[in-house]
C-alpha cells in the first residue's frame, strides 16, 4: 500500500480499496460496460468512473453484522430495470445499478441524490453517499434499514 493516505475513507477502507486496485484519481468511464434500460445519471456516473469494476472487501464478521465484499460491475444487473423500476417509483427517484454484495444476493444501487440502497426481494437504505455505505458494508458498521412501502426507512 503506499504511504500516502487520501484521508477520503477510514484507514481500513482506504487499505481494501488500494488491495483491489483503487487510486485517488482512478478514471476507468471508458472502460465500463454498462447494462441497458437504465438511465446513467451524474451519481451514478461519478462513482463508477473511479469505481467501476473493482472486487473489494472480504465476508466475514463485522462490526456490528457480518462484513460483505462489493462487486462494483452495473452490467451484473442486466435484465432487472422492471424490478429497478418498482422500487423507484417507490421512492420517488431513478436508480442506477452499481454493483452486487452478498455474494450476489442483493444489488447496490444508487439514486440521483447519491443515497445508496440494496435491493434483494425488498429495497434497503444502506446509507447517505457511496463513501459511506461502503464503509457500512466492507466494515458491517450499521444495520441496514428496510424501505417500507411508503419509501421510508
Amino acid at each position: 500500500m503506499s504511504a500516502h493516505f487520501s484521508g477520503r475513507f477510514s484507514k481500513s477502507i482506504e487499505e481494501m480499496l488500494r488491495e483491489a486496485g483503487w487510486l485517488p484519481g482512478r478514471d476507468v468511464s471508458r472502460g465500463l460496460k454498462l447494462p441497458e434500460g437504465f438511465t446513467l445519471f451524474p451519481a451514478a456516473q461519478r462513482v463508477l468512473s473511479e469505481f467501476g469494476n473493482l472486487r473489494i472487501g472480504k465476508s466475514g464478521p463485522g462490526l456490528v453484522f457480518a462484513r460483505t465484499p462489493v462487486v462494483l460491475d452495473p452490467a451484473l444487473a442486466f435484465g432487472e430495470e422492471g424490478r429497478f423500476h418498482e422500487f423507484a417509483v417507490l421512492l420517488k427517484t431513478n436508480l442506477y445499478p452499481l454493483g452486487e454484495t452478498a455474494d450476489g444476493h442483493s444489488f447496490v444501487v444508487i439514486d440521483e441524490k447519491g443515497r445508496v440502497f440494496l435491493i434483494f426481494e425488498e429495497i434497503s437504505f444502506v446509507d447517505e453517499t457511496f463513501e459511506l455505505a461502503l464503509d457500512n458494508l466492507l466494515q458491517g458498521a450499521r444495520q441496514i434499514r428496510m424501505v417500507d412501502e411508503n419509501g421510508n426507512w
